[in-house]
Order: structure tokens, then sequence, then C-alpha cells
């Protein structure tokens, strides 16, 4: 096997284990120990903008349950172009963290408005939550 042939397989096995983490990572540690040096080796190879596709698809994709351990990974394992692109996408956990707060503070209005016998279309006009969310939640209260 030539070194063009093996450098196609370890970008190609890094594609694949990160799509084995489509649905979630419990583990944001261990995957980061194996993911950037990984990303960083490949970079190296002059493989910056596939380094920054597969982590587009790690930050948008994947649930990653401890944004915190990620962001201090990012710091610990990457350099250079890669670090500052990984830092700036690692910045929209924070925006997925103030969407989810503002959608459970929504969902507990909604629960308080039903407990207190508020109609569906009064609580989806001030809540912006539709209608069959309003009835989950309202399944889930009893």
């Amino acid at each position: 096997m030539d070194e063009q042939d093996i450098r196609q397989h370890a970008w190609a096995g890094l594609v694949e284990f990160t799509l084995k983490y489509r649905s979630a990572v419990r583990n944001v540690e261990a995957f980061c120990d194996i993911l950037l040096p990984w990303l960083k080796n490949i970079e190296q190879q002059q493989g910056e903008s596939y380094c920054k596709a597969v982590l587009n698809y790690v930050v948008n994709v994947l649930d990653i349950d401890d944004e915190k351990i990620f962001v201090q990974k990012i710091q610990e394992h990457l350099t250079g172009n890669l670090r500052g692109e990984a830092m700036t996408l690692a910045q929209r956990f924070e925006q997925k963290g103030i969407e989810k707060g503002i959608e459970r503070e929504k969902i507990i209005i909604a629960e308080r408005m039903l407990s207190e016998g508020y109609d569906f279309n009064t609580i989806t006009k001030l809540t912006q939550l539709t209608t069959d969310k309003l009835l989950i939640i309202k399944k889930n209260l009893h």
C-alpha cells in the first residue's frame, strides 16, 4: 500500500469513526482523545478543509453531552487554524444551550397555564408552542 492509499484510509477512518456516533456521544473525553489527535494528524497532511468538515459535522449533528469537556479538549489537542475553527464551531454549543433553555421555559409556563385552566389557543399564542406539543405536555402532567 503506497503512502497516498494509507492517507486516504486514515481519512476515511476518521469519517467512519464520527459516523459511528450518529445519535450521541456519551463519553466526550474518550471521544475527543481519539478524534482530535486524528484531526491534528490529518491537518498536518494538508487536510485542513477535510478536518473542518468533520468538526462541522461533530458540532452540528452529534449530540455531545458535555460541551465544556469538548472545548477543553480542543484547547488541549488542536493548534493554529484548526483550533480557531473548532472554537468558533464550539460557540454554537452555547447557542444551542440558550435555545434549549428558552424551550424549557416555554414548557414550564405552558404547564402552569394548563394547571390554571387556560385554553389551548391562549397558551399557544403566548408560548408559541404548537397544539401538538401542548397535548404532550398536558398528557405528561397527569
